[in-house]
């Protein structure tokens, strides 16, 4: 009786098994899939920057002292409006060895205006338009290879970026560009591109250092939405190609020799395909190579998926 009953139980044990197995080897990974899109591509070069205004008068004067300054950074001006009052002698070198060479040096007026032969000249606008800079104020000595003020029209604006060293390459004078800012959410404006620096420097950029050039653009176009300081982005197009295969990223993964590759669906398994991308797109990742519009892909596939039989979770479109 025993043996019938040690009989059963390895019977039933093996049965078990099998019906284990069998259910191991018949599961199925859900995956989502998907069909390759086309599209039109536009490949931009993106960097950010300033605007500036580009017509910039500077009015100077003679060596010697401010008495006496009638505006202030961003004050509209006309031609011929007063500036400033400065007192200067013939004998200013003397003065400004007196009373300090120095800007830092606060000058006492009334003593310069004391000494024999002593004059005020007047400091008059040479155009209309706003003051933009002003790094001088009363009682501070002024020297005449410095400017008391820069005047702006802001008639012409250009905009000065810093363009990242592996992209600039792709960039030529000439070139349009979409400008878009914080400061004019409403508006977007054109440019184009006018000078490329002829050298490289250092940037620290989020935290790190980046080797960038100097881009300038002149803006298209300006109105008064547009004020010199403003923070820019700046989209140029470099190329637009229609009818590029697209792929979401995520359903891209690199291998340890650092290829790029999908999971193609074949039936209830997958098999892996090796493709070459080109370009990143808002939508998706281009494929130049590798994949074919008929082609099923696995999306954000699960690790180990090789050896699994898997189920797909969306519908896709049989071509």
């Amino acid at each position: 009786m025993k043996k019938y009953i040690a009989v059963f139980l390895c019977s039933a044990v093996l049965i078990a098994g099998i019906f284990y197995l069998q259910n191991i080897f018949n599961k199925k990974e859900a995956v989502s899939v998907l069909n390759p899109i086309r599209t039109t591509i536009e490949d931009f070069v993106e960097s950010s920057g300033k605007i500036s205004a580009k017509n910039q008068t500077k009015v100077f004067s003679k060596d010697g002292v401010i008495s006496k300054l009638y505006f202030k950074v961003g004050d509209k001006v006309s031609k011929g409006d007063k500036i400033a009052e400065v007192i200067y002698a013939d004998n200013s070198e003397e003065i400004l060895a007196n009373y300090g060479k120095f800007d830092m040096y606060t000058i006492d007026v009334e003593k310069i205006k004391s000494i024999p032969g002593a004059k005020t000249e007047t400091i008059k606008a040479t155009k209309s338009g706003y003051i933009i800079e002003q790094k001088q104020s009363d009682g501070k000595v002024i020297y005449s290879s410095t400017p008391i003020a820069i005047i702006s029209d802001f008639k012409e604006l250009e905009i000065t970026t810093s363009v990242s060293e592996n992209k600039v390459d792709r960039l030529k004078t000439g070139q349009k560009a979409i400008v878009t800012g914080e400061g004019f959410k409403d508006r977007i404006y054109s440019a184009t591109i006018t000078k490329i620096a002829p050298i490289a420097k250092q940037t620290a950029m989020s935290g790190y250092n980046d080797i960038t050039v100097e881009v300038t653009l002149d803006i298209i176009n300006p109105d008064e939405k547009l004020r010199p300081g403003n923070s820019v982005n700046v989209k140029t197009l470099i190329k637009t190609t229609e009818n590029s295969m697209v792929i979401p990223y995520e359903a891209v993964r690199l291998d340890e020799q650092n290829n790029s590759f999908v999971y193609v669906v074949k039936g209830d398994t997958v098999e892996k395909r090796i493709i070459t991308t080109s370009n990143e797109t808002s939508v998706g990742v281009s494929v130049v190579d590798g994949l074919l519009d008929t082609d099923i892909i696995v999306n954000n596939a699960p690790d180990g998926l090789d050896s699994k039989r898997i189920k797909p979770k969306d519908t896709v479109v049989e071509k």
